[in-house]
This record gives structure tokens, C-alpha cells and sequence, in this order.
């Protein structure tokens, strides 16, 4: 059972709720697919993480086969390759590694070699297995680290995925295929704008979903209206608080610093579970 969790932007309270959400449960697997900014580790401290060094293919181009033809810039949709009468060259920062330049080719002038992009560290930290990436400085694509996280075998009956804020390609790929989506929000207009572009990438990769509130009190009601409007399943709230953000910039998890929060994680872990049994969570 994989539960992946969302927001329109930055700074909305997903890794938070991600966080102590996994705590709340007996046993979780937690992926930290925000790979361009990793804190869930920060948070969790696991002890002695081992590394693996992730890489992906890129094009390298047999200039002694190589007609400059450009069938390979032609293909490439990502523009890896730029190709004139006397030169043609690929730049692998942008390559996405899906092959094709290599099957166009009509020299054969194209073979794949190795380029590492960042790493993926795992630990333990009480009741949850974490795994994270990390992308190395200067790259531009975390995909295929993400894709490796989450293509690993479960290590839980349950698997918490913090999904990159947004809707990039890197969302996608750690949001599809989830049996629920939690996508969190604040009840701000920011936050309703932001919420609603999450909203419709869900719509298009068919992932069922529902939504819990972060800083709840801090603006008006119009998200609880857009949620009933469009039959919206409000899992629960977390209110709007200066001790709640105390504690997050000690480097504390709410579940464990207050009995309050934990009660209010308690009910949030328990109207998941709920919500992922009842089967009728909307898509």
C-alpha cells in the first residue's frame, strides 16, 4: 500500500505531514522524493545511512561513423543534440536516456556510457525504514533517482512517499500508480491556486485523492467550499500554530513533542487507514 503525499508549493507542511504521519504507524517505509531538497533525515536522524551512487545513460557519439545526418536531434524531443552539416554534439545534461538517437542512427555512430547524477541513502529511525535522494549539485533531473526509489521493494506494509512540491515531471514520477494521494493545502488563496493544479495533475494520472488542511484558521472557508464543490474527501486539520512551528524549527516532530499533536496525528493516521479500507476515496 503506497500513500504518496502532495502540494501546490513549497513551505505547505507535506514533508511535515509525511513525517508524522509515518510515526503515527506501527511500521512505515518513508521515501523522501524530494530529491533537489532532502530534509526528512534531518528530522528522523538515522543511524550509520548506507549510500548508492545512482547513474544514467547519456549518448556518446563515434565521430569517425558519424555522417552529421541529424536524425538524432530530429528524434530527440528533449534537444540533446545539436547537429549541423559538419559537427554533430550531445549534451547529456539533457539527455533523458530513452534510447531512441541510438535506434535512428542509420550509422550506428551512437553507444551509452555512464554518468552518475546523485545518490540514494537508506536508514532506519524506530518504527520507519527512510530511504532519500539526493541529486547532486549542477544537475537538472532528479527523475530517475525518484523513479529507482520507488521502484525498490517495499520494506513495510506501508509506504509513505513525500513527493516533490508542484506538478514537474519529478511529481509525476513519484506520484503515479499511488493507492491515495494526500495532497496538503492551506486555506489561503495561494494555497487553493496552488492546490488546484495538484488537483488536475491527480485527475490525469488517475491517482484517488484527498486532502488534509495545514494551518488551519489562517485564512477563510473557501477551500472547505471548492473541497465540497468538488466532492473532495477533508481527511483532517492542523491547526494554525506558533508552538507547532517552535517545535518544526528545533528539528522536533509534532508527534512527539506534544500530546496534542500527536492526538491530532493519532486521528489523521487512523482517517487514512479509513479512507484507503472504505475503498470510495474520489479520482
Amino acid at each position: 500500500m503506497e500513500i504518496a503525499v502532495l502540494s501546490g508549493k513549497g513551505g505547505t507542511g507535506k514533508t511535515t505531514v509525511s513525517l508524522n504521519l509515518a510515526r503515527a504507524a506501527e511500521k512505515v517505509e518513508l521515501l523522501d522524493c524530494d530529491v533537489e531538497e532532502p530534509n526528512s533525515h534531518i528530522f528522523l536522524n538515522p543511524k550509520t545511512p548506507s549510500e548508492e551512487r545512482i547513474g544514467v545513460e547519456y549518448p556518446i557519439i563515434d565521430k569517425k561513423k558519424c555522417i552529421n545526418c541529424g536524425a538524432c536531434g530530429r528524434f530527440c524531443r528533449f534537444n540533446a543534440f545539436i547537429s549541423s552539416p559538419s559537427l554533430t554534439i550531445s549534451m547529456p545534461e539533457l539527455c533523458h536516456s530513452c534510447g531512441g538517437c541510438e535506434m535512428v542512427c542509420p550509422e550506428k555512430a551512437i553507444s551509452y556510457d555512464i554518468r552518475e547524477i546523485g545518490s540514494i541513502l537508506k536508514g532506519t529511525s524506530k518504527n520507519i525504514n527512510l530511504s532519500w535522494g539526493l541529486l547532486d549539485v549542477g544537475q537538472l533531473s532528479g527523475v530517475k533517482i525518484i523513479e529507482k526509489l520507488r521502484k525498490a521493494p517495499p520494506t513495510a506494509p506501508l509506504r509513505i512517499t513525500d513527493c516533490p512540491p508542484g506538478t514537474s515531471c519529478s511529481t509525476v514520477e513519484a506520484a503515479e500508480g499511488a493507492n491515495l494521494a494526500i495532497i496538503v493545502a492551506e486555506p489561503t488563496p495561494f494555497g487553493i491556486s496552488d492546490m488546484l493544479m495538484v488537483v488536475e495533475m491527480l485527475q490525469t494520472l488517475k491517482v484517488p485523492m484527498a486532502l488534509i488542511i495545514n494551518k488551519a484558521g489562517l485564512g477563510d472557508d473557501k477551500l472547505h467550499k471548492l473541497c465540497e464543490e468538488r466532492n473532495i474527501p477533508i481527511l483532517g486539520e492542523i491547526p494554525f500554530s506558533r508552538e507547532a512551528a517552535a517545535i518544526y524549527a528545533r528539528g522536533d516532530l509534532l508527534y512527539e513533542a506534544s500530546d496534542e499533536f500527536r492526538k491530532t496525528f493519532t486521528d489523521l493516521y487512523a482517517a487514512v487507514t479509513a479512507k484507503i479500507q472504505e475503498g470510495t476515496v474520489w479520482q
